[in-house]
């Protein structure tokens, strides 16, 4: 039988979508940030940590939000990770804690974690899963979990790089495939910097 080989000049190739990530959207400086729930809390670092492996790691931990964590586990995980010792197991299961009290005081319908999302946009695929999501009878409210460290100022200032605001690129396409896919508006669009024990709102 012909083997079919596709080459950059096959209209079939020509024609295929561009799949999309919500980090690739860029963020502004102009939206409002806003901390709407301060836990008072600090996850003890020490020494130098890579944030984007610390951040992977708390991940895996919040994945485990609806769970009873015990210390063990969340040990085990940063342990995965190379951080043991770096990263005050302590408070990062109190960091889970907080989270686990405000959103049981909110009293959602639905709790969904990583969601896997996926839409077809101006004949592109933009594809996803939110960190957490929490469906109620009129609406959603929408979490990203960040790991910065630093300074709570920095994230408030629309001139630093680290600025929330910089995300909202990424929180309006999940935005739009959540209101797309499960049919209810965003009611919140809501950060959680675990490390640093703060809830920011992005309008």
């Amino acid at each position: 039988p012909m083997c079919f080989f596709p080459t950059e000049d096959n209209p079939l190739l020509q024609n295929r979508p561009t799949y999309l990530l919500p980090s690739q959207f860029k963020g502004s400086k102009d939206v409002k940030v806003e901390i709407v729930k301060d836990f008072e809390h600090r996850i003890g670092i020490t020494g130098e940590m890579d944030e984007a492996e610390m951040g992977n790691s708390i991940h895996d931990i919040f994945y485990l939000i609806e769970c009873k964590l015990e210390e063990v586990k969340v040990f085990n995980i940063v342990d995965n990770f190379n951080l043991a010792g770096r990263i005050n197991v302590n408070d990062l299961l109190k960091a889970v804690v907080n989270l686990q009290g405000y959103i049981q005081a909110l009293k959602p319908v639905t709790i969904y974690r990583e969601l896997p999302l996926s839409i077809e946009t101006n004949g592109n695929i933009l594809t996803g899963a939110p960190d957490l999501v929490l469906e109620f009878t009129d609406g959603l409210f929408l979490f990203d979990y960040k790991s910065y460290p630093g300074k709570t100022s920095e994230i408030l200032n629309p001139e630093s790089s680290h600025f929330a605001g910089i995300y909202s690129g990424q929180l309006d396409a999940y935005s739009h495939m959540l209101e797309t896919t499960l049919h209810k508006k965003i009611i919140k669009k809501l950060i959680y910097y675990s490390v640093i024990g703060k809830i920011v709102e992005i309008e």
